[in-house]
């Protein structure tokens, strides 16, 4: 058997953020993996389905980690997609944007933007949700 040398390292995966759907038939959790060459972590959300044993990847931007379950088949997470708000961030403004996507499949839309620098998100009932998140009001 061969010693692991320090670049075996970033041949790993790493694992974060296990939650279970509500009605607990479905897992998400985020996969964190090193990319060498622009020296940062490449994250996306997989899904576990818990009545067939099967997973797969929900979210291909490799920028994903963070979410919560909208529903038993929905989940939302922060993301920047919008080249004009990229811009407007990049000018100083903040704001985040969450979009939710079926664990099922298909593209993710754009479900809210908060025009502070959220934190964190947990929902409360439908269509209400508790932030925390940065807010500068001398800077409004």
């Amino acid at each position: 058997m061969e010693n692991l040398k320090l670049r075996d390292f970033l041949d790993y995966k790493f694992l974060s953020g296990l939650e279970l759907s509500p009605d607990k038939n479905y897992a998400a959790f985020a996969v964190h993996a090193s990319d060498y060459d622009d020296n940062k972590y490449l994250s996306g959300i997989w899904i576990y389905n818990c009545l067939t044993e099967k997973y797969s990847k929900l979210t291909s931007m490799n920028k994903e980690s963070a979410f919560i379950w909208l529903d038993n088949e929905t989940l939302l997470f922060p993301s920047l997609r919008d080249e004009k708000l990229k811009k407007k961030i990049e000018d100083g403004e903040n704001w985040t944007v969450f979009y939710a996507i079926g664990i099922h499949g298909g593209e993710a839309y754009e479900y809210m933007r908060i025009p502070m620098k959220v934190g964190e998100i947990r929902k409360l009932a439908e269509e209400k949700f508790l932030l925390t998140a940065e807010y500068d009001h001398y800077g409004i």
